[in-house]
């Protein structure tokens, strides 16, 4: 009979003990840190958009310059070769970035005669553009420049924007 009484209190001594292990629990707080970099991205014209010299044929036309560096003529006659405009991006390396060309832009005379540059194109992916390890990348622009009917001769000029930005 003190053998049962024994393994009894065995029992509820390992009951005991058990359920006292399970209610055991410990917390601690962990530490973070984070670092945000600000550098700006730059964007640099090594090249101008150069559409050449050219010759209309008394009907609307165009020239176009593609970004290979290409020149395109219809109803006009480009007589020397233009050349795409060449950027440079600088910013943090790896970087995604994306790059905005304007709708249209014109260029002008000195009389003020007016011709419409459009359908601006640049090379590089058309999905996600990253600058490279060194945080360097570069892309080349092309554009259609529409000539009018019986354009009047002169040197013309103009600017456009591109954007370049952190995505």
């Amino acid at each position: 009979m003190k053998r049962i009484h024994v393994l009894t209190a065995m029992a509820a001594s390992l009951v005991m003990s058990t359920g006292a292990m399970a209610q055991v629990s410990d917390q601690g707080t962990g530490q973070m840190s984070a670092t945000v970099l600000s550098q700006d991205i730059t964007l640099t014209q090594v090249e101008t958009l150069r559409f050449g010299t050219l010759l209309p044929f008394g009907r609307a036309g165009y020239i176009r310059i593609t970004t290979a560096g290409a020149t395109v003529d219809s109803n006009a006659l480009s007589t020397s070769a233009g050349a795409p405009s060449l950027w440079t991006v600088e910013g943090i390396g790896n970087a995604p970035f994306d790059i905005a060309l304007p709708a249209s832009a014109e260029v002008t005379d000195a009389a003020g005669n007016n011709m419409t540059v459009d359908a601006f194109s640049r090379t590089g992916s058309t999905s996600q553009l990253f600058l490279d390890a060194a945080g360097d990348a570069s892309f080349a622009v092309g554009a259609y420049l529409r000539v009018g009917a019986n354009q009047p001769a002169g040197n013309y000029n103009g600017t456009y924007q591109v954007t370049v930005s952190y995505n």
